[in-house]
């Protein structure tokens, strides 16, 4: 039987923009009560644990709400919205409004949480789980449930350690929408084949020297128009088969090294400014083992967002097939929230009639 006792919890929210800070205490104020379970919890059942607090799994929680089950979330960072605070540039492709950057959907974000009365942990860590068993164990406590959803999300790909590499850490960039003025009248270096790759030079054309884009293979994840976009632009120049070797440079990145991945020949490059587009790693070693993924920690999901393990459910940028979109995560939490409560109340065999009420649900007689 499902068990809700109030008690206080100190949020520790916090964004990583101090700027942020008043607008996020209007949403969300620190010391603010959220539900959360007491007593041993290993008495306690919950109906639905959602792990990451990301626009995936904050949907998913809004949508139980609408159906009377209420949910934990359980966030190992202090802020909600997963990677939003990471994102610097415009999001033009959400129906809901036209967005600056990802912070301003988080804010968007955390004051509907609060409206909703969302029940969420944060700085709680996972370190060990059994999903077929439904327990998952933080340093503080151990949570059981009947349902799980997967909403872990992602860490961008970093490139490999080197000391030569490391010492040009200013001009190395991962997320290059702060730095417009960076790359004005420069010579670039876009390291990557895939689809974020040549947007980002069809973009630094406007204003850089050269960009010149570097594929490790000569296989591309970017769509063909784009690439078509990119060999029409005299200023783009593209490369394949080359891997880093090195930078160089006085008092600044100059120039960079590859070595060809077919024969070891050297090419360097005059480069100012190196961008990194080389992928995401989704956050899913915790659950290699148990659950059905692909070869690159993906999870694969079915219809409902189901897994290969009845009753957990999966989404956002963790699951394949996926698309890397806000307006896609979101949508795989309202799915995955139908799915789990139809599993809750259709699917589970033996279900507790008290624990159907005690959701808000009535008891098949």
């Amino acid at each position: 039987m499902t068990r809700w006792i109030e008690e206080t919890y100190i949020c520790s929210f916090r964004f990583a923009d101090p700027s942020m800070h008043s607008t996020y205490r209007d949403c969300l104020n620190v010391g603010d009560s959220v539900a959360l379970l007491k007593g041993n919890p290993n008495d306690d059942l919950l109906d639905v644990i959602i792990v990451g607090a990301g626009p995936a799994g904050i949907n998913c929680a809004l949508e139980l709400n609408e159906s009377r089950i209420k949910s934990l979330i359980i966030e190992r960072k202090s802020t909600l919205g997963g990677a939003l605070e990471e994102i610097p540039s415009p999001i033009p492709n959400l129906a809901c409004g036209w967005f600056d950057n990802g912070k301003t959907v988080q804010t968007g974000l955390c004051d509907t949480a609060k409206r909703a009365g969302l029940n969420v942990v944060t700085d709680e860590n996972i370190i060990e789980c059994n999903l077929h068993e439904k327990t998952l164990r933080s340093a503080n406590r151990t949570y059981r449930a009947t349902s799980i959803f997967l909403a872990t999300g992602y860490r961008l790909k970093q490139l490999p350690q080197s000391e030569s590499i490391e010492q040009f850490s200013n001009d190395i960039i991962y997320r290059s929408g702060p730095h417009p003025d960076d790359f004005v009248d420069r010579d670039i270096v876009i390291i990557g084949g895939g689809e974020s790759a040549y947007y980002e030079a069809l973009d630094r054309v406007k204003t850089a020297r050269k960009v010149t884009i570097v594929n490790r293979s000569n296989r591309y994840k970017a769509p063909v128009f784009l690439i078509r976009q990119a060999d029409e632009n005299p200023r783009i120049e593209r490369f394949e088969n080359l891997e880093l070797v090195s930078a160089s440079g006085i008092n600044s990145m100059e120039e960079i090294t590859f070595r060809s991945t077919t024969d070891g020949a050297i090419k360097k490059i005059p480069a100012q400014k190196l961008v990194v587009k080389i992928g995401y790693t989704p956050n899913t070693e915790l659950f290699s083992g148990q659950i059905d993924m692909d070869s690159s920690g993906h999870i694969r999901i079915g219809p409902g967002c189901s897994t290969s393990v009845a009753g957990v459910f999966a989404g956002g940028d963790i699951v394949t097939p996926g698309f890397d979109r806000l307006a896609v995560a979101m949508a795989h939490g309202v799915i995955a929230a139908k799915a789990i409560a139809n599993y809750l109340f259709i699917e589970k065999p033996a279900l507790d009639p008290n624990k159907l009420q005690s959701s808000g649900q009535k008891a098949n007689t």
